[in-house]
């Protein structure tokens, strides 16, 4: 009974970890979305509010500051993935050209 035990608990965590990560994606974006919808409310009313005092907590800063983290961790990653294939397809050039 512990084999299978064991044999299920390596199945489950092969897997369930990738679709945790997965999910916390799908989260992360659903939020981004959130956020920019909220905004573009917000820019919609105009001044409608303007003489109304806002009131931000410390969590929302802190959320604020980490979504912008991660946006900019995204776009160095795609930045780095767009120059990883440039460099493939100069690499590639270079072998043809060598091989005539």
């Amino acid at each position: 009974m512990k084999q299978i035990f064991s044999y299920f608990h390596i199945f489950q965590a092969k897997y369930i970890g990738a679709l945790l990560k997965t999910a916390q994606a799908r989260k992360r974006e659903q939020e981004r979305r959130v956020e920019r919808q909220v905004q573009k409310e917000r820019e919609e009313e105009g001044g409608e509010f303007a003489d109304k005092e806002e009131f931000v907590t410390g969590a929302y800063k802190k959320k604020l500051i980490e979504m912008q983290e991660e946006e900019e961790a995204e776009r160095r990653k795609e930045q780095l993935e767009g120059e990883r294939k440039c460099f493939c397809i100069l690499l590639t050039a270079t072998v043809i050209s060598l091989k005539r």
